[in-house]
């Protein structure tokens, strides 16, 4: 399974992509969405995991880019606010409250993985 991480947060990117390529995931990251849909089109991430609040594209402005660019993609989002519409939630596969804890994703794509 292939993940792309968006976050303008090196840390988290950090702590997270060592969790995943440890699960035997391939992995890269993305410090913003305009960097996360170049490296979408060339990686085919199975999963995306973006953070909501990013400087020049928002998460949701992102997951509607790569939406169509592959409709059947999965995208988890955190947010550290209810800023998602009814009409839009469905875009996600999972919405994940900030402070965002690792285990909680992890879980998240184990389950996939399985």
């Amino acid at each position: 399974m292939k993940i792309l991480m968006v976050d303008d947060e090196d840390d988290l990117l950090e702590v997270l992509g060592a969790s995943f390529e440890g699960m035997g995931l391939e992995f890269e990251s993305a410090s913003n969405g305009s960097e996360a849909i170049e490296k979408f089109g060339k990686f085919k991430p199975d999963v995306v995991l973006t953070d909501y609040n990013m400087p020049h594209m928002n998460g949701l402005e992102l997951t509607k880019k790569l939406k169509g660019m592959q409709d059947d993609v999965k995208v988890f989002l955190y947010t550290g606010n209810d800023c998602i519409d009814d009409e839009d939630r469905g875009l996600f596969h999972k919405i994940f409250s900030k402070p965002l804890l690792s285990i909680d994703v992890i879980n998240s794509i184990k389950d996939l993985v399985e």
